[in-house]
């Protein structure tokens, strides 16, 4: 048809091909790719991005969305600590929760 049409994959390493073909008449197209890595945070916490013993802040941007829903990250705190976490910069509806290691 005539209406926009995209698509969002994951993939792996290799070599990819994109068709575009006629169904009827004939018509000019603009074609728009863009491949982004996967971040580097896990998508576990089996996997989680380790950051280490926090001793001083710790920054990270990053992504969450379809393709990929979760990004955990794993710290150590040395000595009772007061945490302060925040979540900014959103470009569409995230959440953040802190979770203990059992």
């Amino acid at each position: 048809g005539t209406t926009s049409e995209s698509i969002a994959s994951l993939l792996n390493t290799g070599t990819y091909f994109v068709r575009v073909y006629r169904s009827s008449g004939d018509t000019n197209y603009s074609l728009s790719l863009n491949a982004t890595p996967i971040d580097n945070a896990g998508n576990t916490t089996a996997t989680a991005r380790a950051v280490g013993t926090l001793t001083a802040t710790q920054s990270f941007s990053n992504w969450v969305g379809s393709l990929d829903t979760n990004d955990y990250y794993s710290f150590n705190v040395g000595t009772q600590s007061n945490l302060t976490l925040s979540l900014t910069g959103l470009t569409a509806n995230a959440d953040v929760e802190l979770l203990t290691a059992v």
